[in-house]
């Protein structure tokens, strides 16, 4: 941090006792290093205004990205969006190391390559130790920029709402299920960090029963529960012909839970005016049922152009027609198939 910033003339004002100094050891590029951090007295100066308990934010994680819900902000957003692992550059780097480490200790592995077993000496050249220190330095910048990604997601959202409402999840089932993902992300670890410093900031995390209410599948305008597959990212409202996002309608659900669980009635309130939020997002869309058993919200196709030929000659704005009208213009042989 430079030196000449407003924050750091006043953390560093003349009235502030430094109490001590701390030594930090890091290793950057291989070198070690050294830097003195001070340790200053009372409080830190304010560099964000977070929002009070009363805004409450309902949030829906997933492996790389999540969907918040306030009343007046909605999106989906990257957790940790500057994160690239580079697989290919790390795969290169662990194979030279390991013909390194072959080269030099032959002894240790059997005729078929496999390592024996038991208490082994391995001799590290040079060469393999520049080759372990670019690899610790690439995951030393990953780590980095994933907790700067996380720092700066975790103060919006508590400048939107100073109450998180989020489902309770296992991340260590993240990372069976979705582990490239939950690796460049690390959703666990934005989630310790949303929690600790809501904690210092005098906000709330309250973590929600995901069996109990179960988000992804409840429907307030018919009270009911549909088991949809993962495929299916778009949630239709009862029988009407809206269409709204996946994430973000269990981040609606999230944001107005209760300690009983769904409050039906305050939900159907509050849809009014959060389905013209949505829709000026572009997560929330009109799109009827097709007439041939459709599922409810399985459909990923939208009404296509369907201008005739006249119009286009003559330069008419292209009329919008449903997929029907197209199947029923065209020969059986070319129809479309809706999947």
């Amino acid at each position: 941090m430079k030196p000449d910033t407003d924050y750091m003339k006043e953390a560093l004002a003349s009235d502030r006792r430094v109490k001590y100094c701390r030594i930090v050891r890091r290793t950057l590029n291989g070198k070690k290093r050294w830097f003195v951090q001070l340790v200053v007295e009372g409080v830190p100066p304010v560099r964000k205004v977070y929002a009070p308990k009363c805004e409450v934010v309902g949030i829906d994680p997933g492996p790389s990205r999540i969907a918040y819900f306030h009343e007046h902000h909605a999106a989906i957003v990257e957790v940790a969006p500057n994160v690239d692992l580079q697989e290919s550059k790390i795969r290169l780097l662990q194979r030279r190391i390991d013909r390194s480490k072959r080269a030099n200790n032959p002894d240790n592995f059997n005729p078929d390559g496999t390592v024996i077993k038991g208490s082994l000496k391995w001799i590290t050249s040079n060469r393999g130790r520049k080759l372990l220190a670019k690899l610790a330095e690439h995951h030393r910048r990953l780590a980095a920029t994933r907790k700067r990604d996380h720092g700066k997601l975790v103060n919006d959202l508590l400048q939107i709402g100073g109450t998180i409402k989020i489902e309770k999840n296992s991340y260590r089932s993240y990372q069976r299920n979705f582990g490239r993902s939950t690796n460049r992300t690390g959703m666990g670890e934005f989630v310790a960090h949303l929690k600790r410093k809501a904690e210092s900031a005098g906000c709330e995390v309250i973590e929600l029963d995901a069996y109990k209410l179960k988000m992804s599948q409840y429907d307030p305008a018919t009270d009911s529960y549909r088991k949809k597959p993962l495929k299916e990212r778009w949630h239709r409202w009862g029988n009407s012909d809206t269409l709204v996002q996946r994430d973000v309608m269990s981040a609606f659900l999230a944001c107005h839970a209760t300690k009983k669980g769904h409050d039906r009635a305050l939900l159907l309130q509050k849809w009014t005016t959060a389905e013209a939020l949505l829709r000026g997002s572009g997560l929330c869309r009109q799109q009827p049922r097709s007439d041939q058993g459709e599922p409810q919200g399985s459909s990923r196709l939208t009404k296509p152009n369907c201008a005739s030929k006249e119009e286009r000659e003559r330069g008419l704005p292209q009329t919008l027609c449903s997929i029907g009208d197209v199947q029923a213009a065209l020969p059986p042989e070319k129809a479309l198939r809706v999947s």
